[in-house]
């Protein structure tokens, strides 16, 4: 999306200097969520997982870890053909689950693709 296309929530167009800045806090975060999930993806590798039943032990590998993201991530896709992204859209979560996919998929994410896959203006 273009930097046209963004908007606050009176529907007025920001000025260049706030697009800019939105783009930066973006990028920032953007760098922050890949980092924590690199450290959760450490983690997950070194630790067993924890379970409530002692009985049973279920550890989920990296692999299917990520097919898990990417099945909630398509479900939330789904849903928002059905319910406004507006009324539901969690844009942190969808982030969240595609920069982990890409990043077990080995794909470097750019701050615009990551505000696609989060449906938010980039």
């Amino acid at each position: 999306m273009a930097m046209q296309s963004v908007k606050t929530f009176s529907g007025k167009k920001p000025s260049p200097a706030l697009q800019q800045e939105i783009l930066e806090q973006l990028s920032i975060q953007a760098a922050q969520l890949t980092q924590a999930l690199e450290i959760l993806s450490q983690r997950q590798d070194a630790e067993p997982a924890r379970t409530t039943n002692k009985n049973v032990k279920f550890t989920p590998t990296t692999s299917e870890l990520r097919d898990i993201a990417a099945g909630i991530y398509e479900c939330r896709r789904k849903r928002d053909r059905h319910v406004s992204i507006d009324l539901m859209g969690e844009p942190a979560w969808d982030m969240l689950l595609d920069l982990y996919v890409r990043q077990i998929d080995g794909k470097k994410t750019s701050v615009t693709s990551a505000c696609i896959g989060a449906c938010v203006p980039s």
